[in-house]
């Protein structure tokens, strides 16, 4: 097996990840553009708290 490269069940979640992250940070994005409410401020919160997250996954995954 080569070593520091995912199998194919790691390559999916890898996918998965990405795609969550992408979809987590647009919505961020969207919302830091126009936030104001209490309830966007910590979904903003939430939001980059999730996405810190999904990139730590994805460095375990790789270092693993």
């Amino acid at each position: 097996m080569n070593e520091g490269f995912p199998n194919e069940k790691n390559i999916k979640k890898i996918d998965d990840l990405i795609e969550s992250r992408q979809k987590l940070s647009m919505e961020l994005e969207g919302l830091k553009k126009e936030t104001n409410t209490e309830k966007e401020i910590f979904r903003i919160n939430e939001l980059e708290t999730n996405i810190k997250g999904i990139e730590n996954q994805l460095k375990e995954i790789v270092n693993n």
